[in-house]
């Protein structure tokens, strides 16, 4: 009889073991926290705690890149690199919208004219402050007749007057 028991309370202790494991796995599994609930700190945020300009400039130009955020590259300090950020991100969306973060016009010029080529998008080149930039845009593209109605896209009537003079 006491080996009844013995082997009783050995099935217990198991049996405890076992259900003890299983709602551990569970908890562990159900308070696993997802990135967002995450406490980690945010990316851009460790990039402005790099003490060497060079490097949090190179931080955020990497971020930017990454993420697709025009907005990190105004955190960049070194002109050329910020220029460059804006550009790539214009290309690389194909949206006109960072090449107006660009406050130089000849390089703002020419960040429209990549999105332009990018794009395949004509109508970007009215954007374009220099007139030989913009008709340097307007030439790197084949015209077809069905384009001559994309003029009105333009903003100003100057605008749409010289795109419609491609097609005469």
């Amino acid at each position: 009889m006491k080996s009844g028991w013995i082997l009783l309370l050995i099935g217990i202790v198991l049996l405890c073991a076992c259900v003890k494991q299983t709602v551990t796995e569970e908890v562990v599994i159900k308070y696993i926290p997802t990135a967002a609930e995450s406490a980690e700190e945010p990316l851009s945020d460790s990039c402005a705690e790099k003490t060497a300009e060079s490097e949090r400039n190179s931080c955020y130009y990497s971020l930017a890149q990454n993420e697709q955020d025009a907005e990190l590259c105004a955190k960049i300090t070194e002109w050329d690199k910020k220029v460059k950020c804006y550009e790539l991100i214009a290309v690389s969306t194909k949206k006109p919208e960072p090449c107006t973060k660009i406050n130089q016009d000849y390089q703002r010029d020419d960040c429209y004219l990549a999105v332009a080529k990018a794009k395949d998008d004509f109508v970007i080149c009215g954007s374009i402050l220099f007139k030989d930039a913009r008709e340097q845009c307007y030439e790197s593209f084949d015209f077809s007749d069905e384009d001559k109605a994309r003029c009105s896209e333009m903003w100003t009537s100057e605008q749409k007057e010289e795109c419609r003079s491609y097609f005469d």
